[in-house]
């Protein structure tokens, strides 16, 4: 098993998020909302579930795509107060969703030492790929 937490900062509020990765590749949900962060007391559970991990995964993919495509990247940049888009995750994620492959990476020997490289062709076309969402 394998688990994860992350925070949504608010002021004063935030949403916590519990993932937890069970056998079967089941994905347990969990995220609570504290209406103050210095009060443990007042919370309230708005997500508790579990899903299969590649459909979550699935889900979470179609909509970066669709938000990388309705804002750009500099755009994206703009809107979330100079944070870069994270092109090489949202890549091999997006490769893993919709292939079930690893990210073709190469090496090959550079003038002084191994370089590492993908095609920049193929990180293309995967970026402008649609993804259809399940019927």
């Amino acid at each position: 098993m394998s688990k994860t937490v992350c925070e949504w900062e608010g002021e004063p509020a935030r949403i916590v998020w519990s993932f937890e990765l069970k056998e079967n590749n089941i994905l347990k949900i969990t995220a609570v909302y504290y209406e103050d962060e210095f009060d443990k007391n007042n919370t309230k559970t708005l997500i508790k579930t579990e899903y299969p991990y590649d459909d979550f995964l699935l889900m979470v993919l179609i909509e970066i795509d669709a938000l990388i495509k309705r804002n750009g990247f500099i755009g994206y940049r703009e809107k979330w107060y100079d944070f870069d888009f994270p092109l090489t995750t949202f890549l091999k994620l997006k490769k893993y969703i919709v292939q079930k492959q690893n990210y073709p990476i190469q090496e090959v020997q550079g003038t002084f030492d191994t370089e590492i490289k993908s095609n920049l062709k193929y990180d293309l076309e995967l970026l402008l790929l649609e993804i259809n969402k399940p019927s």
